[in-house]
């Protein structure tokens, strides 16, 4: 079994998801975490090198998938428009839909990672950065079909 694949490591990003979201990156110990998780603190290092590697796990492990259900949400409808781009209603639902879902449908699972984006959204000193780095590259895929779909609009 891969570390990937661990379930203790599952638990730790559970635990760590959780504690995030409730308190914030800063106000949470690595050893917080390993308890609510139930597993002994040397396996946080086992499994991630520090606390930042943690938290970039815990946001990558949805955002991937999230990002995911998206992009083959706006491949389906650029599918049913070959001819001419898709409406930019159709665009900005397969960027909002899936999102909408997943809190409608599952919302205990991803209730915690869903506060966490907004605690990084409202963070003026480190938001922009972090949601570069999770997101940059579907939400680029997202502007080029509006770009298609509004041909007028400067970038």
């Amino acid at each position: 079994m891969s570390k990937q694949q661990h379930p203790t490591r599952g638990r730790i990003l559970d635990a760590a998801e959780e504690l995030f979201a409730r308190s914030g990156f800063s106000a949470v110990s690595v050893r917080q975490i390993m308890k609510k998780a139930d597993a002994d603190v040397s396996l946080a290092y086992y499994h991630f090198k520090s606390k930042r590697d943690l938290f970039d796990a815990v946001m990558l492990r949805r955002a991937e998938h999230l990002n995911s259900i998206r992009l083959k949400a706006l491949e389906a409808v650029e599918q049913r428009h070959r001819e001419e781009p898709p409406t930019v209603e159709e665009i900005i639902d397969a960027f909002t839909g899936p999102l909408i879902e997943l809190l409608a449908n599952k919302h205990e699972e991803w209730h915690h990672y869903f506060v966490l984006i907004a605690q990084i959204n409202n963070s003026a000193e480190s938001g922009g950065k972090l949601m570069t780095r999770y997101f940059d590259p579907l939400v680029l895929r997202f502007i080029d079909a509006l770009r298609k779909a509004l041909p007028e609009c400067s970038k």
